[in-house]
């Protein structure tokens, strides 16, 4: 999955260079070759939060029930 996430990111790179020499009017390096990298971020974090999210719900609601408990 990351390999065509990244191959995605390469293939929308130029369109970022091309759009940000049009924006600036001069070639220059900048942020938008971190396209790629940004793309593979996002998924790593995609995943990172569907692994994290069901244990916080469980946390959340085994916390719940420990003050309604107390609270009898």
């Amino acid at each position: 999955m990351y390999l065509i996430v990244l191959l995605l990111g390469l293939l929308l790179t130029p369109y970022a260079v091309k759009a940000a020499y049009i924006q600036r009017g001069y070639f220059a390096v900048g942020g938008e070759l971190f396209v790629p990298f940004l793309f593979v971020i996002l998924l790593a974090l995609g995943k990172e939060i569907k692994r994290v999210l069901p244990e916080h719900k469980k946390s959340t609601q085994d916390c719940a029930q420990t003050k309604i408990i107390s609270l009898n």
